[in-house]
């Protein structure tokens, strides 16, 4: 049932909505902070909160309602130390915890799942984490995952705000979805929950993988679409990774490689793509970096015993430097924080291989945490939350399997 007459204005984190004379269908209060590390000024919010407002107020076609949802900044935008990359569930629940609603990360490497993500929300804790890699698109990407807090899930039309890739095009809401926008908090919506697209969550594959790779999608690449493709379409994939033109897609391109190119011998591949570079990084190659490491997880899931060696010697910090890593992260010229996210990706990857190697080095990482009995694995620059949430995902991922595993990504 639509909700109209008079405005309604929702301070986030209220119990109590109130009314007041009309203004908007629905005024939505919003507090916002960052990290410390993230540049986001007030004016900027304030014109991100203005894009979502324009683009879900006007009616784009007949599957498009006008939604007359008005966001607007609570405060000032605050800042916090401490967490700046959400790496695990602990880390999530860590940033939640920060004053507001819209927390600004430098990056989100897990949501459930690890990944590429641009965007990560929670229902319960009424939190939405986001980065800034697309400007022109942080409009529908903030309404995108206020819409995940307020509980609704993927739509597989490729217009939807709530697709799970980002284009300027995905700005239609149905009326339903419409009515689940203006409450704050789980406790305050329509008594139903959110209709489920059960024919796919994911959007649909292109046939043409270079389409595919060329998406931005919110929540990383769909694992189950990147499978649908033969191997076939590897001498593409590597024409496009050395393609200047393809940087910005890069990631999804190694991340995309790595999974469809199981027994194709692309793992040195992967490596070099990893290693190569000098300098300070832009946000697109540090992220291809990124993408590389935990592809070689992918690979070494398929059985390439070359991939799963790289992982398992890279869980030591000081394997970077052994290596000779010429590189650093966009976000921080200390060697030190490159080498402590590259060796949580590390983790990571070894939990997507599956392999019982994986297994035994994880346990032997956990070992190392309970006898020292500190906060932080120093000899691995790992914290012992980070070990456990990977061993129970690891036996997720036997149990299940990967397909199984990777879908708990969708819809945060």
């Amino acid at each position: 049932m639509r909700r109209t007459a008079a405005g309604l204005l929702i301070a986030v984190g209220s119990s109590l909505p109130f009314l007041l004379a009309p203004l908007a269908w629905a005024q939505i209060n919003m507090v916002i902070s960052r990290h410390v590390g993230v540049t986001i000024s007030e004016q900027r919010a304030d014109q991100i909160f203005a894009d979502a407002h324009a683009l879900l107020l006007k009616k784009d076609g007949t599957d498009d309602v006008s939604c007359d949802v008005d966001f607007r900044r609570s405060g000032p935008v605050s800042s916090f130390d401490g967490i700046g990359a959400i790496n695990d569930t602990s880390d999530f629940a860590e940033v939640c915890a920060e004053r507001g609603n819209v927390h600004v990360v430098r990056e989100i490497n897990w949501c459930m799942v690890p990944g590429d993500f641009h965007g990560c929300a929670s229902t319960s804790a009424n939190c939405m984490v986001v980065v800034r890699d697309f400007e022109s698109l942080e409009g529908i990407l903030w309404a995108h995952e206020y819409g995940h807090t307020q509980g609704l899930h993927h739509r597989n039309n490729a217009n939807a705000l709530m697709y799970p890739a980002l284009w300027d095009t995905n700005r239609r809401v149905l009326a339903w979805e419409c009515d689940y926008f203006p409450y704050a908090s789980p406790s305050a919506t329509p008594a139903s929950s959110p209709p489920v697209d059960n024919n796919s969550p994911t959007p649909s594959a292109p046939t043409d993988i270079e389409a595919f790779v060329r998406h931005i999608y919110i929540h990383g690449v769909p694992y189950e679409l990147a499978t649908k493709y033969p191997q076939e379409v590897v001498p593409t994939l590597l024409k496009m990774l050395k393609d200047p033109k393809e940087a910005r897609h890069r990631a999804n391109i190694i991340t995309t490689l790595c999974i469809v190119g199981r027994n194709a011998g692309i793992a040195g591949e992967a490596i070099g793509v990893f290693e190569r570079g000098e300098g300070k990084l832009s946000a697109s190659e540090y992220r291809a970096k990124k993408a590389a490491l935990l592809g070689l997880g992918y690979l070494a899931n398929s059985g390439d015993k070359t991939a799963l060696e790289y992982l398992e010697k890279s869980v030591d910090s000081d394997a970077w430097d052994r290596r000779g890593l010429k590189w650093q992260s966009p976000f921080d010229d200390s060697p030190a924080y490159r080498n402590a996210q590259l060796t949580t990706l590390a983790v990571w990857g070894l939990v997507i291989s599956g392999q019982p190697e994986a297994h035994q080095i994880l346990e032997f990482l956990e070992a190392i945490g309970k006898k020292k009995g500190a906060s932080v694995l120093s000899a691995h620059a790992l914290p012992p939350s980070l070990i456990a949430n990977a061993l129970q995902d690891y036996e997720a991922v036997r149990a299940e399997g990967l397909l199984s595993y990777e879908k708990r990504g969708e819809n945060f």
